[in-house]
């Protein structure tokens, strides 16, 4: 494992512009469940696909709200922090190297980390806002109601949506994060199993559309290991421990 965090550790040093691609195993060290382990979201006895969608949302709005609510335990979601992870990457943009974060979680903790170039595929579970006049909100006003409405004077009775992706809905971001990759020089995926489409086709876009370096960060193996051309199968803490200590963690 030493051998490869040394050449990983190279070619972040040698990078101009870094993009990552991260998933959920980039904050269950923060708190957060992974949705897809077992157990967790996907592992529910309803259908998500069906209640988590925008056909749903414009149905029942008011029971829309209750599900998700209860789903992603927004009343405690606020006091997840940033770990050493979304910290490490916020730490390298410098002025000699630009660094992209094209994340597949709703958790918003890029952001609070300090990262300044975030693509977030599935959106920011920490906001929402007023399908007619576009305002947002945030969490703690979302958590004053059951069902959170605009304040607008106009749009009083208007029922918000989450700032998240939701089944029905455009991906939105996709052809950003492919405009990133196009401009960088190092492309590292952490924490994510890449089994969901297409944000599992950029590491691929990345290696063999623009043939710069791949790298995985994940505890387990992935369908697509065979892609990359350094793989560390280690948790995000001792990846990064080893990014800033060095030696095998």
């Amino acid at each position: 494992m030493k051998e490869s965090y040394d050449k990983v550790k190279k070619l972040v040093s040698k990078s101009g512009h870094v993009v990552f691609l991260t998933g959920a195993g980039m904050s269950t060290e923060s708190g957060i469940p992974d949705f897809r382990s077992k157990g967790g979201l996907y592992d529910r006895e309803e259908d998500i696909t069906y209640y988590l969608s925008t056909y749903y949302f414009q149905k029942d709005p008011i029971d829309f709200w209750r599900f998700y609510k209860e789903l992603f335990q927004l009343e405690v979601f606020s006091q997840y922090r940033p770990n050493r992870g979304h910290e490490w990457i916020a730490s390298l943009e410098t002025i000699n190297r630009r660094v992209t974060v094209i994340t597949q979680n709703i958790d918003g903790l890029h952001q609070q980390s300090g990262s300044k170039h975030i693509v977030a595929l599935h959106g920011d579970i920490q906001k929402a806002h007023c399908p007619l006049c576009r305002r947002e909100y945030e969490m703690e006003y979302l958590n004053k109601m059951d069902t959170p409405v605009c304040e607008d004077k106009e749009h009083t009775q208007t029922v918000l949506k989450p700032n998240v992706v939701l089944f029905g809905d455009v991906l939105p971001g996709f052809e950003e994060a492919l405009q990133s990759i196009e401009t960088c020089d190092l492309f590292i995926v952490m924490g994510t199993s890449l089994e969901v489409y297409p944000a599992n086709q950029l590491p691929l876009y990345a290696k063999n559309r623009m043939r710069i370096p791949v790298v995985l960060v994940n505890k387990e193996q992935t369908k697509m290991d065979i892609h990359f051309d350094e793989v560390c199968y280690t948790t995000i803490g001792n990846f990064v421990n080893a990014m800033i200590k060095g030696g095998e963690e």
